[in-house]
């Protein structure tokens, strides 16, 4: 099973995105990522649940580098 969230906003995406990866890792519990678009596709990703591929030092750089247009599946 998997989730996917789209967005595409003029503010920070993660604030949107993150809380809708936390409700969907029930979907799937093995890995989770990110693939963005800003200029060029950026990627993260790791196996595990939300909390553990995105930590808050993690989360503090996709606040810069992931900004307005994002996929997370």
């Amino acid at each position: 099973m998997c989730g996917i969230v789209g967005v595409i906003t003029k503010e920070q995406a993660i604030d949107k995105i993150y809380p809708a990866l936390i409700a969907l890792q029930h979907r799937g519990q093995n890995a989770s990522g990110a693939a963005t678009f800003e200029q060029k596709f950026q990627i993260k990703k790791g196996n595990g649940l939300v909390l553990s591929v995105f930590s808050p030092k993690n989360l503090a750089r996709l606040e810069t580098v992931y900004k307005e247009r994002g996929i997370f599946p």
